[in-house]
């Protein structure tokens, strides 16, 4: 596949708010790999949780984030909403495994977050969409033979 397909959606985002947010999310993760504190963590699985829900406005991170761009003066860059409404299910999922993981395995909870980070941090600084790459190989070809079925 040579060209990457991303979920979509009728709503519209700003990609700057986006990026700093993914930012924050990084932050946070940062904190719970520095403190092993996991309250980090269930903080960006309830926001994950609120962004994962169309229609849904602002997370706290997000309102967050939207203040900061407002405060740099960044410019409104729209984007399709479905793909962040994709990555924050998958965010949801990654912090609700370390969150799990960390009553049983902190190793593997600390793992599973650091990904999370590197994800979050694709996003935000290089703009890189980690879940459309996923989306692309192994979500979309499962919809795509189900559509000529």
């Amino acid at each position: 596949m040579k060209v990457l397909i991303c979920p979509v959606s009728p709503e519209k985002t700003d990609g700057n708010v986006a990026r700093v947010t993914g930012f924050f999310m990084a932050s946070m993760v940062g904190g719970y790999l520095a403190t092993n504190n996991i309250l980090f963590i269930a903080l960006i699985a309830v926001d994950f949780l609120i962004r994962s829900i169309p229609g849904a406005k602002f997370s706290p991170f997000s309102w967050i984030a939207c203040l900061v761009t407002r405060l740099f003066n960044l410019k409104y860059k729209q984007i399709n909403k479905g793909q962040k409404i994709f990555a924050a299910r998958i965010g949801l999922v990654f912090s609700l495994t370390s969150i799990i993981l960390f009553l049983f395995n902190p190793i593997a909870s600390v793992t599973v977050a650091a990904t999370l980070m590197f994800f979050a941090l694709l996003g935000s600084l290089f703009n890189l969409c980690a879940g459309c790459i996923l989306y692309s190989y192994l979500i979309y070809p499962f919809f795509e033979k189900r559509r000529y079925n």
